[in-house]
Formats: structure tokens, sequence, C-alpha cells
């Protein structure tokens, strides 16, 4: 199906039907595309694995019609354009297995960020649905469904909102069913267990969290929310504009002067902005991210900082984060 499709268009631009009218064309399509700056694919809606942006598996037809898309190890799935402008909180897919097999679904490349893994038992060869949690993720960005372990067939696949997990989730839970207790005749000996001092409460020193030196490198993956992602030799962070992440108990006993970001990205006018104790208000400090490829950049802090705080990253876009630290006030070092 998707060779047929690709001639069709390539015939259409040949012949010199315009861009306007392939786009009206493939509006027919309901669900297939929306149109925003360019054809977007609608993952809310079910896709047919058969109809992708390439593969380096095998295309099936069942014998009842069923169109799927077979993989063994190392072979892969690709989607461009996905635009996941509501998120995603699971991703489901519809597949078949004669085996026990691994599939994951990655961002970018086929070795790109791990959105989600499946871990599928054999289905002896028939169809069922899957679903598992998945590592949030906003507009458009391709993504891969890679076989890593094992032999399946996926026919189809769709992603799920938290909104849509949520109103699954809201079950009215029914009472249980109460059993009438059989009528004792004789009182039974209580036999009354020893009294129980309890220990008071320590309400001098409770126990507190531990503060954490910025002056000193600091992994992202150990900030509240974020997450850790390996890419060979480094584990890193994500960080989106629907993930802030948090230190909490940073003590700048030294004051500060600026924080250094170890970051990148894939988006132009990505940045990172700081605050402190809560997001409101003006930030910090304020840095771009690196394009592509991890880099250190420095933001100066543009007000007085002292004492413990809590401190929150916000991201505009997607960055991943693998590391950061604090310069002390210049009244430090006299």
């Amino acid at each position: 199906m998707k060779k047929r499709f690709r001639v069709v268009l390539g015939l259409l631009t040949a012949i010199g039907i315009g861009a306007s009218s392939i786009t009206a064309m493939a509006s027919d399509v309901p669900g297939r595309w929306e149109m925003e700056s360019g054809p977007c694919l609608n993952p809310y809606m079910t896709k047919e694995a058969e109809v992708n942006f390439g593969d380096t598996g095998t295309d099936i037809t069942e014998e009842d019609g069923t169109k799927a898309v077979g993989l063994v190890k190392g072979e892969y799935i690709k989607f461009d354009d996905v635009k996941f402008d509501q998120g995603m909180k699971k991703i489901e897919i519809t597949a078949k297995t004669y085996a026990p097999t691994a599939i994951v679904v990655r961002r970018d490349r086929e070795d790109g960020r791990v959105l989600a893994k499946f871990k599928i038992k054999d289905t002896q060869g028939k169809y069922e649905k899957f679903s598992v949690e998945t590592d949030d993720i906003a507009e458009k960005n391709k993504i891969f469904f890679v076989c890593t372990v094992g032999d399946c067939a996926i026919d189809s696949w769709r992603a799920i909102t938290k909104e849509e997990v949520e109103i699954a989730e809201q079950t009215v839970t029914e009472e249980p069913e109460v059993t009438e207790e059989p009528e004792v005749t004789e009182e039974p000996t209580v036999i009354e267990e020893p009294a129980v001092t309890e220990e008071p409460e320590n309400t001098e020193n409770p126990e507190q969290p531990e503060n954490v030196d910025p002056y000193v490198e600091n992994e992202a993956e150990d900030l509240t929310n974020a997450g850790a992602f390996q890419e060979g030799r480094i584990t890193y962070a994500y960080i989106s504009e629907r993930r802030v992440l948090v230190a909490h108990n940073v003590n700048f006993e030294q004051g500060l002067s600026s924080i250094s970001l170890k970051t990148r990205t894939r988006y132009d006018n990505a940045t990172i902005e700081v605050y402190v104790d809560d997001t409101k208000g003006t930030p910090i400090a304020r840095t771009l991210a690196s394009k592509y490829d991890f880099r250190t950049s420095c933001a100066y802090v543009s007000s007085k900082v002292s004492g413990v705080h809590d401190v929150y990253f916000v991201a505009n876009n997607e960055i991943d984060f693998d590391e950061w630290s604090a310069m002390p006030s210049a009244d430090y070092f006299q």
C-alpha cells in the first residue's frame, strides 16, 4: 500500500499537479493528516503500521485482509511529522508475536531517545492490543518502532493522552456484598495483651532532607521529575514546557554569580530559565540550549541569592539536560 501511494505522489508531481492539489487529496483521508505548517500525522487516531514513512521489515497481508508489517530483531518502522500537540501518557499497539518479543519506541532516529518499551508475550500468532506508559513528548516529531528481541507483526498503533487515561481510571467501585456472620452462642475468652508504651515523638530534632551543594557538578537526572535516559556513556534528563525539574534544598552559602548548564536540543531558540522557590515572577537566569551536541553554557544571575532554596528549571521546548553547577558570588572571593 505505501509503495503504491508514493508512486502516485511522484506521478502527480511529474505531470504538474501542485502541492495544494496533493494536500487537498491527502485531506480527504479522514484522520490521516492535519494541516498546520505542512501535513502532520495525527497520533491520537489509530494509525495503520503499513502506511508509514519507511521500514526495514516485511509487508504482510493476512488471510482476512489485515495488513501489517513484520519485524525481527534490528528492524524498524518509521513515522515522520507526527504532531503530539496534546502530549502522550501511553502508547498502544496491536501486534502478534511468535515468541517473547521486545519493541522499543524511539524519537528522531532508530537509536534515538527511548519513549517507551513493550515486553510482549508469545501471542501464538494472534493479534492483541498492548499499551505501556511513555515519556511525555510534544509538538512535531519522528518516531520509530524498533524490534530489539523476538519476532512480531505490528498492525496499528495510537497515542493516548493524559486526559484519556484519567477518564478511564475514573471507574466507580461497587460496595462489596456484606456476608452476615454466624450467630455466636458462647462468648469467647478474651486474652488481654500487655499495653505497649509508645515512644515519644522527637519534635526537637526532626529529620531534615540533605542540602544540595551547588558548587560541584550535579547530575540533572537526580532532579525531581527528571527521569534518566542513556546514550552511550552519557546519562541525562529530559526537560520540556510540560516538565519542570526541581532541585530541593540547594545551599547557596557562598552566594551566587552564575549557573552553568550542560544541554542539547534540536530546536532553535530553546531556552532554560532558572527560578528560585517558585516559578512565578522573574527568573534569576536564562540561557540558550546547545544545538544538537551537549555543551555547557553559563547563565549570569541577575539578583542576589544566598541561603537554602528550591531551584526550578523551566524550558520552552524539548531539551536534553546533562548536568548543572553554580559559581559563588564575587563577594565570596574578597
